[in-house]
């Protein structure tokens, strides 16, 4: 390794690299750990300048005094460039109390373009005061969140969108910063995905430029991977997540060009949202840039090689490759690839390999170092060709498949090492010229080692190879010791883990039993409690798991253990009702105490596993399963199956252990067979059930389950030969059994659409649950949920309303925000807009964005169906508010879109008297209906398209997009289906508008039969479509007379 001082070039030895490092580190922990209160020796603040920090001399001296003296120029010139970089930092944080806070504060950034964080100030009150100057009175501020080099960004609250959003201004507009917002904005504008904070506006007048996005209310990669322990499979389940987005945009031309932990975040349900394309440029437009020549954009230890050389760095998609390789390598490791001051480090991007992963971290899979050096290459053809290659090689990883990439070789690093020292590999090559084949090799090799291996390398070898001999001596030390005591430990252990257990469980016992003794009012009458004094208020489950909570704090209070089980079954009581936040606090709760009970201390030998502390990990798992959060819920399966790892097959709590794994196993089978995985499912359940046949009886219901499951794991594959033989297995023992072979029967015809056979095997389903559950048993509310959306989407809409109005009665009681309410509220809050029952509908679609989070379309069909509840009532102010939120999201449009909701939207302006809104809007749905050229493939849709023409009197191409409606539904449903029905209603208008009376008159009659069928019998259309029928008939008939008379 070679270093410049005193203007000489100078060889140093290990050792006194060594020595350098070993001051360099200790300096900098030391300058870090300094208390605020003695900063002064550290830090000094020029005399002119307030503003202006610099490091003391003093300071430094005393540990250049430490170096030898041929070192010390060398010593001091390092130390000086770390005190600079601690030192700016310094001068960011010198207007706040507490420099620890903002370090945190700094990572839940939401949106970041190199940001610091700027303490509340005058200057922040002076920017509120900017804020309303510029923007009026649309935005409230909340808080600033960061400023950078182009502009800052504040959270505000946005009046006109009726929500939280992140604001980003220039510091001072001008020609500059406007052309960069406005190339942010038609970047980031084109990106929707669901890991992509989106741009909600650009305002790009030249007074008031500004940016507005999603606030996302989360924390950074860059402080989880500070505050939580990720394990690799988490590791590679973040990048694939972060390169699917990636692959996404740069399959729409967009590269990022900054990316790295601080603008990579996580939402509240954990999912990944990158922000920040402040510098993202078009790849495929070589005149997309705005940087000037010779200035370098990005985070130089997230940049390329190549983007160090602004002559000879494309906008290209392995930039990207390139910085997502430094974050995986800062997740493995915990370390940047190369550090330093700016200028050391760009020398080291060209220059020097980084350190194998491994060898900072032996515990990283050999696969995952293999993919992290890919995209590390110097070369950017040797990295991953597509960020879409990259996301492909995570999943292989992840599936458990050999992945495609080859780690290099002794020659590859040869090669590499040859193409940056050609003078030196030309003297091998002479060498092995003259038959000195192995003098070449180890000159070629030693050139290799003094190259690649830069200072940390060395120190980080250095101590893995102490650390492992001091490992070897206590082990030597220690065993004979660990073997006499091991048996008379373990023996201590179980008896006073099962003491300790029998305690907590006792009193875990009495404290549910009286819960649920006072939540009986019979009881409750035979205590004296309200005698004589009934109360009509009914007992809900909710409240008794309420009243739980509320009392767990005192009546266990001196019993910690039975405290963190008991809140384990009051959180897994609430996720099993839908109330999945005061779930999730339950669960914190007892994490908390089961932290501070940590069974077995330091030193004391036990090393027993708790099975209660493993299902802690499963609920929290099931808990994320309920609410889709698929890849996180694997994550907490996996966790709880690691606390099993180290369990002794003589503890007491192996066999309870073994069929806690079961259950997990069980799990994630379901877990994969809701991601439609059935092969990775039917394996899960499979070990599952060996497990289960192992340690239960045959014709346990456990054992069955295990059973129905691995057949079922099937249903969504190809494969159903084995749930086949499991409808065809004789002799069913138990209630749950049948039922569970009964559902199989109906999934399986469910999924061939044979509709009608799954209801009559979903009428036994229901049967058997009736039969031995109470009607308010979670589960059998979400039997009939299930049930009443099968037999909506076969059209039985008689029997289905009621059915959807009576769970959802039942679920009020117990777990009103269950997600799998909110799609029969949906169907149901729809049904009574077509029947004119507008107050019931309006209150079902405000029930759903009260009780559920619902996903961007399923927002989108509520606040449409609130709308037009509205227009009916003549509320324009509420219609206008809701139509606006579904406009705000044309940019995602299809034409179909943008003309339907252009209507809808024109129709609320109109009402509130906005008419010269209402006009454009008008013509910019009819133009679009216009431009539809392709055939429609969904009925509602080409049926919408058709009220916009007859709305502008086009009746021909109204009636003509009406009956390719009606086409559309003949084919994919029923004839007897009211949604055929409705689609002949409209359409039986048009005909009667166009003068086609006859086919009117059909189209009617075709209609009232299948809503006399199918439809509850007070349903207003029955009668709506009897007399449109009979005025139509008499009209005919008058008319048929008049001609007899002509004639």
């Amino acid at each position: 390794m070679t270093r410049t001082g005193s203007g000489e070039d100078r060889h140093l030895t290990r050792q006194q690299l060594l020595q350098i490092e070993s001051i360099c580190d200790r300096f900098e922990r030391d300058a870090r750990d300094v208390p605020s209160d003695a900063a002064e020796s550290l830090y000094q603040v020029s005399p002119t300048d307030s503003q202006t920090i610099s490091c003391n001399d003093r300071y430094i001296e005393t540990y250049v005094a430490e170096a030898d003296l041929d070192l010390r120029d060398i010593v001091r010139e390092e130390l000086q460039r770390i005190a600079d970089e601690l030192c700016d930092s310094a001068m960011a944080l010198r207007r706040t109390e507490d420099f620890d806070s903002l370090n945190v504060a700094a990572e839940d950034l939401s949106i970041s373009d190199s940001f610091t964080l700027e303490p509340p100030s005058v200057e922040s009150q002076s920017e509120t005061t900017r804020l309303k100057t510029l923007f009026g009175e649309r935005f409230d501020p909340i808080e600033q969140l960061g400023a950078g080099t182009y502009g800052k960004v504040w959270k505000v609250r946005d009046r006109k969108l009726n929500r939280t959003v992140a604001i980003k201004f220039p510091h001072i507009p001008n020609a500059t910063s406007h052309a960069r917002f406005l190339r942010e904005a038609r970047a980031a504008s084109r990106l929707d995905h669901p890991g992509i904070v989106r741009i909600l506006e650009l305002n790009d007048h030249h007074d008031t430029c500004f940016l507005l996005m999603e606030y996302v209310d989360g924390p950074s990669l860059s402080r989880v991977m500070r505050t939580e322990k990720q394990s690799h499979r988490q590791i590679a389940v973040h990048l694939r997540s972060i390169a699917d987005a990636l692959a996404y945009a740069h399959g729409l031309g967009v590269i990022h060009r900054d990316l790295k932990p601080q603008n990579i975040l996580f939402d509240l349900a954990g999912r990944i949202q990158i922000v920040d394309f402040g510098l993202a440029k078009d790849w495929c437009d070589a005149d997309a840039s705005l940087t000037a020549s010779g200035m370098l954009m990005g985070t130089p230890a997230y940049m390329a090689p190549e983007q160090v050389s602004v002559s000879r760095c494309d906008a290209a998609p392995t930039l990207d490759v390139y910085a997502l390789g430094v974050v995986l390598y800062e997740m493995l490791t915990g370390e940047l690839p190369f550090r330093g001051s700016t200028d050391r480090v760009l020398y080291q991007l060209s220059n020097v390999d980084p350190v194998r992963p491994r060898l900072l971290n032996p515990s990283v899979p050999e696969e995952l170092e293999t993919i992290c050096c890919k995209c590390l290459e110097k070369r950017p053809e040797d990295r991953f060709r597509s960020m879409a290659d990259l996301r492909d090689e995570l999943t292989r990883y992840l599936d458990g498949m050999p992945i495609h990439s080859k780690p290099p070789g002794s020659l590859k690093r040869l090669q590499k090492w040859a193409a940056r020292n050609r003078g030196l590999a030309a003297a091998a090559a002479s060498a092995a010229t003259l038959g000195c084949i192995t003098i070449a090799v180890s000159l070629i090799a030693a050139a290799v080692l003094k190259e690649g291996w830069n200072r940390e390398h060395h120190l980080r070898v250095d101590a893995e190879q102490a650390k492992r001999e001091l490992a070897v001596a206590l082990q030597d030390v220690s065993a004979a010791r660990d073997a006499e005591t091991k048996a008379r430990i373990s023996a201590q252990n179980n008896a006073e883990t099962a003491r300790q257990q029998a305690v907590a469980n006792r009193e875990s016992l009495r404290f549910i039993e009286t819960v649920f003794q006072d939540a009986d009012p019979l009881q409750a009458l035979l205590d004296g409690q309200g005698f004589g004094q009934p109360s009509h208020e009914q007992t809900t489950l909710s409240a008794v798991i309420d009243a739980a909570a509320a009392r767990i704090g005192v009546e266990l209070m001196s019993q910690p253990a039975a405290r963190a089980h008991v809140l384990d079954v009051i959180g897994n009581a609430y996720r099993s009702i839908g109330q999945f936040a005061k779930a999730e606090t339950a669960f914190s709760r007892s994490g908390q105490i089961r932290d501070q009970l940590s069974v077995g201390g330091p030193g004391s030998g036990d090393t027993s596993v708790s099975p209660e502390a493993v299902h802690h990990w499963f609920y929290l798992g099931r808990l994320a399963h309920d609410q889709s959060r698929w890849d996180q819920a694997e994550d907490l399966y996996r966790r709880a199956i690691r606390e099993t790892e180290i369990a002794d097959e003589r503890s007491i709590h192996f066999r309870d252990l073994q069929l806690a794994i079961a259950d997990i196993e069980f799990q994630l089978g379901k877990l994969n067979a809701d991601r439609g995985e059935g092969e990775n499912a039917a394996a899960h359940f499979q070990r599952s059930l060996e497990i289960r046949t192992k340690w239960l009886p045959a014709d346990s219901t456990l054992v069955q389950s295990s059973q129905v499951g691995l057949a079922m794991a099937f249903s969504g594959t190809e494969s159903e030969q084995p749930l086949r033989e499991l409808l065809s297995l004789p002799g069913q023992q138990d209630w749950l059994r049948k039922g569970a072979h009964l559902f199989a029967g109906a999934t399986l015809h469910r999924r061939n659409g044979e509709l009608d056979d799954a209801i009559l095997e979903y009428e036994s389903v229901i049967e058997i649950v009736d039969r031995h559950l109470s009607d308010s048993h979670p589960i059998a509310i979400f039997v009939r949920a299930d049930f009443a959306g099968l037999l909506y989407e076969r059209g039985v809409y008689k029997r289905a309303l009621p059915v959807i109005q009576d769970v959802l009665q039942q679920a009020d009681q117990i777990c009103t925000s269950h997600r799998k309410l909110l799609p029969i509220r949906l169907k149901l809050a729809f049904e009574f807009s077509r029947a004119n029952r507008f107050d019931e509908a309006r209150q079902l679609y405000n029930d759903a964005l009260r009780y559920h989070r619902p996903d961007t379309a399923s927002l989108m069909e509520i606040h449409h169906g609130l709308a037009f509840c509205d227009l009916v009532a003549n509320q324009a102010t509420d219609a206008l508010k809701h139509i606006e939120f579904v406009w705000d999201q044309r940019r995602t449009f299809v034409l179909e879109q943008t003309a339907w909701y252009a209507h809808v939207y024109a129709l609320a302006l109109k009402q509130a008297g906005r008419e010269s809104e209402a006009v454009r809007l008008e013509a910019e749905s009819y133009d679009a209906a216009k431009a539809i050229e392709q055939p429609l493939e969904h009925p509602v849709w080409a049926e919408r398209i058709a009220v916009v023409f007859a709305h502008n009197n086009d009746f021909d191409n109204a009636v003509r997009m009406n009956s390719h409606a009606v086409r559309l539904e003949r084919m994919v449903r029923p004839a007897d289906h009211p949604r055929l029905a409705d689609r002949l209603s409209s359409l039986a208008f048009l005909l009667q508008r166009q003068g086609s009376t006859d086919a009117a008159v059909d189209a009617w009659e075709e209609c009232l039969s299948i809503r006399e069928m199918q439809l509850p019998l007070d349903d207003i259309r029955i009668q709506e479509t009897r007399n449109r029928l009979s005025s139509l008939k008499s009209e005919r008939g008058v008319s048929d007379t008049l001609a007899d008379a002509t004639e």
